[in-house]
């Protein structure tokens, strides 16, 4: 592993989720060897210290993919964000950015799977109440603003219960610096 560039080290899982994403078979079973072999390469990167992240904290929420769709009240992704901030603010998970203009950084989102759940469309997972965790983040301070000028990145990924071994569901989040 000395050998490996951190930087292709860190693009190796998204291209195999895309590749996963992309795969045509008659069954899961290739998309999720790929989404496993991702999962493995940024486990091996973090114990090897190539990405290690900032803030991690887990929360016990459900990550939904807003299938249903958001409509036009606002009331209810209102409601959302105000609980997030809550649960946040509940674990001490307050960030006070020290600096006027903080370096940019990326963010990996992941919907820890309870036990009964089902794997969402990847392409549905970064829908729903997504966008309230990170205005939620925004609000605790983990970053003054949630444009691209903070967040290059925001990548979503779903763990499945034989890794979690939940019992209620969960989301992990992960802010990393960005390598330019």
């Amino acid at each position: 592993m000395s050998n490996i560039d951190a930087k292709k080290l860190a693009l190796m899982p998204s291209a195999l989720r895309i590749l996963a994403d992309d795969i045509q078979s008659p069954d899961d079973i290739p998309a999720m060897c790929l989404r496993d072999a991702a999962d493995m390469i940024e486990a091996l990167a973090l114990n090897a210290g190539y990405c290690k992240p900032r803030y991690t904290i887990e929360l016990e929420m459900n990550l939904i993919n807003g299938n249903d769709g958001r409509g036009h009240a606002w009331y209810r992704t209102a409601k959302w964000r105000k609980d997030i901030e809550e649960l946040l603010r509940a674990g001490n998970h307050v960030c006070f950015v020290l600096v006027d203009h903080p370096p940019p950084i990326w963010l990996r989102i992941s919907r820890l799977m309870a036990k009964g759940q089902r794997y969402y469309d990847e392409g549905t997972l970064g829908r729903g109440n997504s966008k309230e965790l990170i205005d939620s983040l925004k609000a605790c301070g983990w970053f003054p603003d949630d444009s691209r000028e903070y967040i290059r990145r925001v990548e979503f990924r779903q763990l499945h219960q034989s890794i979690t071994k939940r019992e209620k569901p969960g989301v992990l989040i992960e802010m990393f610096d960005w390598i330019e």
